[in-house]
């Protein structure tokens, strides 16, 4: 018998996958040389395929007895014992295949994962590194490396090390998609748009190479949506459902895309279902309670939060959001409270601070700000970090009665916010003169009355900070009346009618139907309320759209003394961008270009407005309380008077001044700031009052 060939023909039966005909080779030549080191070796391997790890072990084992300084044969008994997950035995074989052979990379690299999977991580990386340098072409070594890196927290090196293994063998899946995650990381961390779209390549990359499961189209659709992309990130995370639909993660996402799409109502759905499927899921508890808040439902909110905070007091977002939503119902304590939570887990955290000076709620000895003013001054905050700290100072010093300091922080908080923002106020003058090019008398003449003809909703316009949330208190006091607060309806419509041109496309059934959906929208929030306020305060661009769609609107515009308003507008920052805020001149430009609009709607609007002063509101509340509520076809009810005991949410920047008595102070409280307010009084139309 030819022992070579037989042994030779065996292996490469054994290399094609032909296992039945390598097994009759080996054991041929077994019968003729018992102690054969190849055919006990390889036959033993054979059976480890097979599944019959004892006769591997047997075999394997007789072999290394007969040479023990056999390293191909140490190698593959710990690849026996890998393969049961006996992890000690494993390392132990592949230590001694290392000690036979120094230069074997496989085993070098084999005995990374047995540690690895013993918990030794940088013995791990010892080992892969061993082998990198045995064999600088091993792909599997760099991804191995890459694992052991990531575990030890080392993200960035571990992505690298992907990469070198993607570099050797561009059909690594695993390394695709463990690059694809390690990326991820790394963008949660540092929020870098670039970083995102590296995952979401290497996701897309991984699922092409046929990775797939419900963690990959989960993690891909978060990149996705982080890219805004959120079409795309909906259908991963559809993907990611498909493939296991009690993924509560996926779920939670799900909540996450449609709340940016302003779908909170639909967002809680998925919130409830990732709760289902995740009772503990602190995370998804907080998101339901954004999405509660969102619509209204406050009480059941703080609920959530609490719940969340259960599962984990230190929680800094529950804590933060709890104390949103107390704000918001005047539960100023409490949002006190909660916001304090916050500082005791960051005590530098900039939302909180600043939270917490509105609520006037801060020390103001110059211990206390020292940390608050050195965290300004550092690198690290982000612009709009910096943003929130200099306005919480602003609000502190200006309490204290330091009107230089508060304007300076207020000037470096505005300046930080204006960084963030790509805005030219030439691109407003521009769009506001298209719109009163479109809308002149003779188009209402044309149009008429053609909108959806039903109860009158009530519209609160004008800039700003220029007592909008205060009319909506008043009127949301009244006995008939819900406050519905700041809506997106009417941007929404106008944005589907490309507004402002294609409004004139519109035919009579499509604004009826556009009125319609407006109104079905808002009493889904208003219950049985026979009167409803919107109080957008950027609706005045609108004041076309709503008498077309809606002409039995009432629509109330509010006024204030133009440096009142941007001064006021200067001193806060929104959680919303109004872009033209930030600068004084740009500010003073941006409110010309309103007051031009308004003339132009005085001029061509069918049934007008009504104009409410807030200087002649607070000098005499009761008398142009009746005013205004005659003109909206209301009757008196003495609670208007009282609108600061009215108990509801209230998410807009005067969410803590409505909650007291009228107070004239405000009416010349700007004047203080007077000398530092040149840029803007060049910029107003008609200079200062």
């Amino acid at each position: 018998m030819d022992i070579a060939g037989t042994l030779n023909q065996a292996l490469q039966s054994h290399q094609n996958g032909e296992l039945s005909v390598a097994r009759r080779g080996y054991e041929s030549v077994l019968k003729q040389q018992p102690d054969n080191l190849d055919a006990l070796h390889l036959l033993g391997v054979l059976e480890n395929q097979s599944g019959n790890a004892d006769a591997a072990i047997a075999l394997i084992g007789r072999a290394i007895e007969i040479q023990p300084t056999f390293a191909e044969a140490h190698n593959s008994l710990g690849n026996v014992f890998k393969d049961l997950e006996n992890w000690d035995e494993a390392a132990a074989c592949y230590g001694q295949a290392v000690k036979a052979d120094p230069a074997f990379a496989g085993a070098h690299l084999n005995l990374g994962v047995a540690v690895r999977q013993q918990g030794d991580l940088n013995a791990a990386l010892a080992h892969c590194d061993r082998a990198i340098e045995i064999d600088p072409a091993l792909a599997a070594g760099h991804f191995n490396r890459g694992n052991a890196l990531r575990e030890l927290g080392r993200a960035e090196e571990a992505m690298t090390a992907y990469r070198d293994a993607l570099g050797r063998d561009p059909a690594f899946a695993d390394a695709r998609g463990s690059l694809g995650a390690v990326l991820q990381y790394i963008g949660n961390g540092h929020l870098q748009a670039a970083r995102w779209a590296d995952a979401a390549r290497d996701f897309r990359e991984a699922i092409e190479l046929g990775t797939s499961g419900a963690a990959l189209h989960n993690n891909y659709g978060n990149a996705l949506r982080n890219l805004g992309d959120t079409t795309a990130a909906i259908e991963q995370f559809g993907k990611a459902l498909t493939a296991d639909p009690k993924n509560a993660a996926a779920h939670n996402n799900l909540g996450n895309v449609l709340e940016d799409l302003g779908e909170p109502a639909r967002a809680i759905e998925y919130y409830e279902r990732a709760l289902e499927a995740r009772p503990d899921f602190a995370a998804a508890l907080n998101n339901l309670g954004n999405a509660l808040r969102a619509v209204d439902q406050a009480d059941r909110a703080k609920e959530r939060y609490r719940q969340a905070l259960a599962l984990d007091p230190s929680f800094l977002d529950a804590h933060f959001n709890l104390g949103h939503a107390y704000k918001e119902t005047g539960d100023f304590a409490d949002a006190q409270t909660s916001y304090e939570q916050v500082l005791k887990i960051n005590p530098v955290h900039p939302g909180a601070w600043r939270h917490l000076a509105s609520l006037g709620a801060l020390p103001g000895d110059d211990t206390s700000l020292a940390p608050l003013e050195a965290e300004l001054d550092r690198d690290g905050p982000s612009d709009l970090e910096r943003a929130e700290l200099a306005f919480a100072l602003g609000k502190i010093h200006e309490d204290r009665g330091d009107v230089d300091k508060a304007f300076a922080m207020y000037q470096r908080g505005n300046a930080a916010k204006r960084r963030t923002m790509n805005y030219d106020v030439a691109d407003d003058a521009a769009f506001f003169q298209r719109i009163k090019q479109t809308f002149t008398p003779a188009i209402f003449d044309i149009q008429g009355r053609q909108g959806h003809d039903g109860a009158a909703p009530i519209f609160i316009v004008g800039m700003p900070r220029s007592g909008t949330s205060l009319a909506e208190q008043i009127l949301a006091s009244h006995r008939d009346v819900f406050g519905a607060g700041e809506l997106m309806f009417i941007t929404d419509i106008a944005a589907k009618a490309n507004y402002p041109e294609g409004l004139q496309d519109m035919g009579s059934d499509a604004r009826r139907l556009a009125g319609a959906d407006y109104m079905d929208q808002v009493r889904a929030r208003a219950g049985g309320a026979a009167r409803i306020t919107d109080k957008m305060p950027h609706n005045f661009i609108y004041l076309d759209l709503i008498r077309q769609i809606l002409p039995g609107a009432r629509i109330v515009h509010c006024t204030r003394q133009p440096e009142a308003t941007c001064l006021s507008l200067y001193k806060t920052l929104f959680t919303d961008r109004l872009e033209f805020a930030y600068d004084l001149a740009e500010l003073g430009q941006y409110y010309g270009l309103y007051a031009d609009l308004m003339a132009h709607w005085r001029r061509v609007l069918p049934g007008g407005f009504y104009d409410i002063s807030y200087e002649a509101l607070v000098t005499d509340q009761e008398t142009e309380t009746r005013r205004l509520l005659e003109y909206l076809d209301l009757p008196w009810d003495d609670a208007c008077l009282s609108f600061h005991k009215t108990q509801r949410r209230v998410t807009t920047a005067s969410n803590v001044q409505i909650r007291r008595a009228l107070y004239s102070d405000a009416l010349t409280a700007w004047r203080q700031f007077e000398h530092h307010l040149r840029p803007l009084f060049d910029a107003l139309p008609a200079g200062p009052n």
